[in-house]
């Protein structure tokens, strides 16, 4: 059955209030995997293949290509602990592989259900609702940016000057890519995201 995106909402912010991250979620990764007793291990995996979810001898691994930006790695892993707190569940010596063309900071219906909701549940739980809306507040007062209306993000200098100061701050905060971040921003309503 297929999990509309706000129960995964609810999901990825039960974890997060389970676990009483209130900051900063990406960094709390290998914290959660330890206490779930998923093991985390870099793979050497071709330029296709981004991360795994499997189960092996009844121990819970989540796999990740260690050549992705820091962004796309923390995507990867939240991506794959989704599968698990998703409840996608497997059997011993089974296997969930998430190839690059599935692993998707925006809404991709063309994907396998499981991999669509593990995404969302990635991009919840790295950029949960409430604390990008703040953390969007506190950036645009310290740079004087207007809140009344969206950010309007594009290719000219005028505005790609405030969105790639935006983009870093988040992605030192967040631990996200600027395209996860863009496409968040944008479905939340604070950026008219239209870069090309």
């Amino acid at each position: 059955m297929t999990m509309q995106q706000n129960e995964i909402e609810k999901i990825a912010n039960r974890v997060l209030s389970d676990f009483g991250i209130t900051s900063s979620p990406f960094s709390h990764l290998k914290q959660i995997c330890k206490k779930e007793k998923i093991i985390m291990k870099k793979a050497s995996f071709s330029s296709q293949m981004d991360g795994a979810f499997s189960v092996i001898n009844g121990d819970k691994y989540i796999f990740f290509n260690p050549s992705m930006s820091d962004g796309r790695k923390n995507f990867t892993k939240a991506h794959e602990l989704g599968h698990f707190f998703l409840n996608h569940q497997l059997e011993s010596g089974d296997a969930i592989w998430c190839y690059n063309n599935c692993i998707s900071e925006n809404d991709q219906w063309s994907l396998p259900r499981i991999e669509t909701e593990a995404n969302w549940f990635a991009t919840f739980f790295l950029m949960p609702r409430q604390m990008i809306i703040d953390e969007f507040r506190n950036i645009a007062c310290i740079l004087g940016i207007g809140i009344s209306r969206p950010l309007y993000v594009d290719n000219q200098n005028c505005n790609a000057i405030y969105w790639n100061l935006v983009s870093r701050h988040f992605a030192t905060r967040f631990g996200v890519s600027k395209e996860a971040l863009g496409y968040r921003l944008n479905k939340i309503g604070l950026i008219n995201y239209n870069v090309k």
